[in-house]
């Protein structure tokens, strides 16, 4: 395998398959137990050693030089703080719900309730999927009080919004009533054979 000058162990581990850069643990360089900052040269004979529960650190970012190397440890990292912010999320918002339903008055949310819920908070707050709503809970780029107001304040919007329509609609047709038409508007009615209908 070709690598830069100055590749470290765990490049040439990266660039044999990403997995075996995500476990390596050390290598044994031309014979000889080596760490992971070890440079590689020309011609070595270079056996990595892995383990299943080795996992990418922040720190190998120093000692990659290849972008591929770097460009995998990110990604890892970058995974594994996204799944530790779903679960926060999702503890945080549990925590929420239940201490919303202890108040006067207030009903515990059930799984059904919750689902049709989530689908107006979700479009609320322009996020495609529920995972995307607990990461954002969990990195702190949304409050847990900001998705309470949205996810109880449906109803109430939804009610006083078809009522309006429906004043609206109401007004319109009085308005109308009271107008004898000899023409119909352009634009209103189908035109079908000459005839609106």
């Amino acid at each position: 395998y070709a690598l830069p000058k100055g590749s470290s162990v765990i490049d040439f581990a990266y660039r044999v398959h990403s997995d075996l850069g995500n476990h390596c643990i050390g290598a044994r360089v031309n014979g000889r137990m080596v760490p992971l900052k070890h440079q590689v040269n020309n011609g070595d004979t270079v056996e990595v050693i892995q383990s299943p529960n080795q996992t990418p650190h922040r720190d190998w970012l120093g000692i990659a030089r290849t972008s591929k190397a770097q460009a995998r440890i990110r990604q890892w990292i970058k995974q594994q703080q996204r799944e530790k912010s779903v679960a926060l999320g999702r503890e945080l918002l549990e925590k929420e719900l239940r201490k919303y339903a202890t108040r006067p008055g207030a009903q515990a949310v059930t799984p059904k309730e919750y689902k049709e819920k989530l689908e107006y908070v979700l479009a609320s707050l322009n996020l495609a999927e529920e995972e995307q709503l607990l990461a954002a809970l969990g990195y702190g780029q949304l409050t847990v009080n900001s998705f309470i107001q949205v996810f109880f304040a449906p109803a109430e919007e939804e009610t006083s919004r078809g009522e309006a329509d429906d004043q609206k609609v109401l007004r319109s047709l009085e308005g109308k009533e009271g107008k004898e038409k000899a023409e119909p508007e352009v634009g209103e009615g189908v035109l079908v054979g000459g005839e609106r209908n």
